[in-house]
């Protein structure tokens, strides 16, 4: 591991796996890690387990990607390709799209 200062960080070190952006729109926090996106809050009350998606009345929509972990801390999204987050407006119109 490096801890001296001047050394090169390396990926095995792990500095580089944590979040790389974090967004917040309309009180929304948002980190995007790479290939997994975390949303910040209880998401649990918007999620269908039947068909492991979140319900058309949710403040957000997940266009390409997988429900990884939802907990009332946080919900995890695994990006695919063509992955888009869209924030949603109280009358369900897209406001904000994250790729």
């Amino acid at each position: 591991m490096s801890f001296e200062p001047g050394a090169p960080i390396m990926v095995e070190d792990g500095e580089l796996l944590g979040a790389y952006a974090i967004i917040e729109v309309d009180g929304i926090v948002i980190e995007d890690a790479r290939n997994v996106i975390t949303i910040k809050g209880n998401w649990i009350g918007w999620y269908d387990e039947e068909t492991d998606t979140l319900y058309d009345t949710a403040p957000i929509q997940i266009i390409n990607g997988n429900i990884l972990e939802i907990n009332d801390e946080y919900l995890s999204i695994e990006k695919e390709n063509g992955f888009e987050l869209h924030i949603l407006d109280g009358l369900g119109n897209v406001q904000e799209v994250i790729k």
